[in-house]
């Protein structure tokens, strides 16, 4: 994990926005951050969420 940041970083000069949506799969989380270094995004989880669940996540009533 600690390689693919640094990766992430090298590339778009910020770490992947991880709030912990997939700490409970670690591989999935890591193969969802390589699949967005190739597309040229910047992961950033909060962009998965609806914008009711961003309010709330905003609010810290939303944990993961």
């Amino acid at each position: 994990m600690k390689e693919l940041i640094e990766e992430h970083i090298k590339v778009f000069e910020v770490e992947p926005y991880i709030i912990g949506m997939y700490w409970s799969n670690q591989e999935y989380l890591c193969d969802l951050i390589w699949e967005f270094i190739d597309k040229g995004v910047p992961y950033d989880e909060r962009k998965q969420l609806t914008k009711d669940e961003l309010k709330a996540y905003n609010d810290g009533l939303l944990k993961f």
